[in-house]
């Protein structure tokens, strides 16, 4: 009696354990996202103006009733970049943008003018917020996106070598591959 009783109990744990996985999987995947940030990018110096890459946001078909039951007055934009990068159009390192309901997809936000402190080494990722606002209040808000805008020219070049073994030329010889990979564009000569 008492091993039934056990593996019942443990059923029914085995069975709730279950049950609160599957709540979980169902609440993550009821986020929306309305629309879809893409962006690509530039190489670039540090400690000069440069174009960006180009950021896109599109439709992600789900204006609809079903998603999105109200219509909001503003589609929001806000554009931040990484310490060390500012545009050079506001001197700041955040840009916001608005657009009026309902915009035309796909919006292409082009490219920026940055200003690049000389120290700044990798890539340059972007945030892009996207929200909407009625009667100037948040009425669906989006997470941020990171989007690489910039890769940053280092003009190095990684040179590695295999491994020595024999190589039959002539006499007894040893030679081993080697690998030249440039960072960047441009930076093998």
């Amino acid at each position: 009696m008492i091993k039934i009783r056990n593996k019942r109990i443990a059923l029914l744990l085995v069975l709730a354990m279950l049950a609160t996985m599957f709540v979980g999987v169902g609440t993550a995947s009821a986020a929306t996202n309305f629309t879809d940030v893409n962006s690509s990018y530039t190489w670039v110096d540090a400690d000069e103006e440069q174009t960006s890459g180009e950021i896109t946001i599109s439709d992600n078909n789900k204006f609809n009733a079903t998603y999105m039951p109200t219509t909001p007055d503003t589609m929001w934009i806000e554009i931040t970049l990484p310490e060390g990068v500012t545009f050079t159009d506001n001197d700041s390192d955040t840009m916001t943008i608005d657009r009026a309901w309902k915009p035309t997809f796909p919006i292409e936000l082009g490219s920026y003018e940055l200003d690049i402190d000389s120290d700044k080494t990798g890539s340059i990722t972007a945030k892009v917020a996207v929200w909407y606002t009625l009667n100037d209040g948040v009425l669906y808000e989006e997470a941020s996106e990171s989007q690489i805008i910039a890769k940053i020219n280092d003009d190095k070049v990684n040179v590695t070598a295999g491994k020595a073994k024999s190589v039959n030329i002539g006499s007894d010889q040893k030679g081993a591959a080697i690998t030249v990979k440039e960072n960047s564009p441009a930076s093998f000569e």
